[in-house]
């Protein structure tokens, strides 16, 4: 099943691959690599299928193939696959220490290799590195890097310091148009109209995300929910958000990144609100029709919930406390 989802990534992001194929086919000493995305654009299985392609003799990414190496890449169990993981759930005070660094890359880098081309050596989430693992990391990318290629992945390049950045090459995995999302839909099963819309509601055009919910309707009725009961939350009397404050502070201390989805989730479902508010338009709005409190606010009060909603982000970014940011949740309107 995951390797299905990785050829049907491989399809939907051949330009952006291709890119990143000729820099590594034409460059002995590649630069490091920035990945920009979260884990719903697909941004650690991206990261996986780069290292396959340069670990990989066959060369199976460019013939959109898999095979026994490129497997055991996947899995993280190659010997010159050299990986910090995020886990799946992240919670706010996450944070990749020094001696993390020092133990898994670093000293790494200076083993011999098994693989005649060298080694890949990675981290996920980079932007969770504290300053000492960020100068441990610089000065190893400031020797030679002939027979590695570093890879990081971030939702947030500024949250990687700029001496890090000047020294890679830096890529975007941005969502995909609504005319290749009905493509990645229809070449893999036949949905009612009800569900595709649902899905590229709750995804916005992440590719990963599409592809989890479309294998998984279980899921899909999980975002969906959530989806819902944030918005609910968020336009709730004040005494409802104070009883119910609680459920949104644990997901902050134990999912960082799902909370950050839902909030931006939440900014995009508001938008729509305004469109179909002030153009009479009620296309795709499946999950919130039933949101009274939201449809009844006026424009001044659904811009400040999205005003506030992005405050949320740069209080979640400069990791305060989790309180802090739901007390803001909880007062937003």
């Amino acid at each position: 099943m995951l390797l299905d989802k990785i050829k049907s990534f491989l399809n939907f992001n051949e330009e952006f691959l291709e890119s990143i194929v000729i820099n590594l086919s034409y460059n002995d000493s590649s630069k490091p690599l920035i990945i920009v995305g979260t884990k719903y654009d697909g941004v650690y299985e991206l990261l996986r299928i780069i290292a396959s392609y340069y670990l990989c003799s066959k060369k199976c990414l460019a013939n959109n193939t898999i095979c026994k190496i490129c497997t055991i890449v996947f899995d993280n169990k190659y010997p010159d696959f050299h990986l910090i993981t995020s886990d799946e759930s992240i919670p706010y005070n996450y944070s990749i220490k020094a001696e993390t660094v020092e133990e898994h890359i670093i000293k790494n880098s200076y083993l011999s290799s098994v693989n005649p081309d060298g080694k890949v050596l990675a981290v996920e989430d980079a932007n969770f590195m504290t300053k000492q693992a960020s100068n441990s990391l610089l000065k190893l990318f400031e020797e030679s890097l002939t027979q590695k290629l570093f890879i990081l992945t971030t939702p947030d390049i500024k949250k990687i310091p700029n001496t890090i950045v000047s020294r890679c090459e830096i890529y975007n995995l941005s969502s995909v148009s609504y005319s290749k999302f009905i493509n990645i839909v229809s070449s893999k099963k036949n949905l009612d109209k009800e569900l595709i819309d649902k899905i590229w509601f709750l995804s916005r055009g992440k590719i990963w995300l599409t592809l989890l919910l479309i294998d998984d309707l279980d899921l899909l009725f999980k975002f969906d929910l959530e989806a819902k009961e944030f918005i609910e939350f968020i336009f709730s009397p004040m005494s409802f958000k104070l009883s119910n404050s609680e459920k949104y502070l644990n997901l902050i201390k134990d999912d960082y990144l799902y909370f950050n989805y839902l909030i931006e989730i939440g900014i995009e479902i508001i938008k729509d609100v305004l469109i179909s508010k002030n153009i009479n338009h009620k296309n795709n709005l499946i999950i919130i029709n039933d949101n009274k409190n939201m449809f009844n606010a006026d424009n001044k009060t659904l811009l400040k919930a999205i005003h506030n909603l992005s405050s949320l982000d740069f209080y979640l970014k400069s990791n305060t406390n989790p309180s802090i940011v739901v007390d803001n949740l909880i007062f937003s309107l």
